[in-house]
């Protein structure tokens, strides 16, 4: 039999090409993400829509400038990922925010074409996005520092939260292949995210 590609809906910017099923996968698993970490801070307190408000713009952000930050290193690369939406996940995250721990499950990045041939420059770019999570936390907790706020606090969490469960050598998380693309780099970027992880949510 021969197999025919599927037609998705997408709109293009010069060689750039974008579908918009990833974007509505990143803007829901921005939601959902922010969701979660709204009940891992407050349960379900009375401060829960405040909270809430703040998280949605915080993980909305986030999530579209680390995904473009994706997008165009893959574009520049000659690589082909998609983020996408992963139903179970999302109800995972929700749970295990809840339970005060939130883990980043509502979506996950697959690669396309020639994954094997091109493992290295796949797992580049997932260390990069990973360690860019990390320097992105730190900025916040800096912030929250200098100028104490509950924004800069809450945006500490989400984007350390993020990195945290990413650097973890399981999939679908990006850490499996970074430990085995690099597993010095791997052991020691999972050292100083995990270690900033527990200080911006649990120590300060």
């Amino acid at each position: 039999k021969v197999q025919v590609e599927p037609v998705y809906k997408y709109f293009t910017f010069g060689r750039f090409s974008m579908k918009y099923r990833e974007i509505g996968a990143i803007l829901l698993g921005a939601v959902m993400y922010a969701t979660a970490v709204t009940l891992a801070v407050t349960g379900l307190g009375i401060p829960i829509l405040e909270v809430l408000k703040i998280n949605l713009v915080g993980a909305l952000i986030f999530f579209i400038v680390r995904e473009i930050g994706r997008i165009l290193m893959c574009f520049f690369m000659e690589l082909h990922t998609e983020y996408l939406f992963w139903t179970p996940g999302a109800f995972l995250a929700v749970v295990t925010g809840y339970l005060g721990n939130t883990l980043n499950t509502p979506g996950f990045v697959v690669e396309h074409k020639d994954k094997e041939l091109l493992f290295n420059r796949y797992s580049l770019v997932k260390y990069l996005i990973v360690f860019g999570t990390f320097i992105i936390s730190l900025v916040f907790f800096v912030f929250n520092v200098i100028a104490p706020s509950k924004s800069f606090h809450l945006f500490a969490i989400i984007s350390s939260t993020y990195a945290a469960t990413e650097i973890l050598p399981f999939k679908p998380c990006p850490g499996k292949d970074i430990m085995k693309w690099k597993p010095i780099l791997w052991g020691l970027t999972l050292l100083i995210v995990f270690s900033s992880y527990i200080l911006f949510n649990f120590v300060i």
